[in-house]
C-alpha cells in the first residue's frame, strides 16, 4: 500500500518515519490561552501604548466615532470554522472542537505631520513592548502621497500593523484564535 501525505509517499512497512503533525489550528497551542477579557485588555493596553506616544486627538473606530473617550473594545471574528471533536487517536483537523475567534482592534488617526517619523514611533514603542518585528515598508522617492510607511510584528497579543501616509494613521491589532466560549457569545455565534 502506497500513501501520499504532503508531498511524501509513504510504502507499508517503510522504515521512513512519519511527516510532522500539522500544529492546531490558530497561535496559542504551547500553552493556555487567554480568555476573551485578556486579550482584549492587552490590546487596549497596546493600542493606548502607541496611541499616548502618538498624539490621543483624531483617532476614530471603524464606525467614525471618536476614540478620544476610551478605546473600544474588540471585535470577535471567527477564525475556525465548527466541527466534530476529533475522534480518539487522531489529530485535530482545522474544523475540530469549538468555534474558535480573535479579537481585533482597528484604529484611524488623523494625518501625521510625518508619515515616517510616524510609523519609526509607533514601531519603536511596540518593539520596546516585546514586539518581533515581520517587516517595515518605507515607500521609494517620488512615491505618491497616499503611499504608507508600515511596520508589521508578532507580539504576545497577536499581530499588529502599524500604517503612516500623509492622509492617515491606522492602527489594527490581531489576536490568536482562542476558544474561549465568551468571544463566541460576544460575536453571537455558538462556541460549538
Amino acid at each position: 500500500m502506497c500513501v501520499v501525505a504532503a508531498g511524501i509517499v509513504l510504502v507499508a512497512g517503510s522504515a521512513s518515519p512519519q511527516p510532522p503533525a500539522a500544529p492546531a489550528a490558530g497561535w496559542g497551542t504551547g500553552g493556555a490561552e487567554l480568555t476573551a477579557a485578556e486579550i482584549s485588555e492587552a490590546q487596549q493596553d497596546t493600542a493606548g501604548s502607541v496611541i499616548a506616544a502618538l498624539g490621543t486627538s483624531g483617532w476614530t473606530t471603524p464606525d467614525g466615532s471618536a476614540a478620544a473617550d476610551g478605546l473600544p473594545a474588540p471585535h470577535p471574528v471567527v477564525c475556525s470554522l465548527p466541527g466534530p471533536a476529533p475522534a480518539a487517536g487522531s489529530l485535530p483537523g482545522p474544523t475540530a472542537g469549538a468555534r474558535r475567534h480573535l479579537l481585533s482592534l482597528e484604529l484611524t488617526g488623523p494625518p501625521p505631520a510625518s508619515p515616517e517619523n510616524a510609523r519609526d514611533l509607533a514601531q519603536a514603542v511596540l518593539v520596546s513592548a516585546g514586539a518581533e518585528m515581520l517587516s517595515a515598508r518605507t515607500p521609494g522617492p517620488g512615491a505618491p502621497p497616499e503611499s504608507e510607511y508600515t511596520f508589521a510584528a508578532v507580539h504576545a497579543d497577536g499581530l499588529v500593523l502599524f500604517t503612516a501616509s500623509d492622509y492617515a494613521q491606522k492602527l489594527h491589532l490581531t489576536s490568536h484564535c482562542s476558544a474561549d466560549p465568551a468571544l463566541a457569545a460576544v460575536a453571537g455565534t455558538p462556541a460549538t
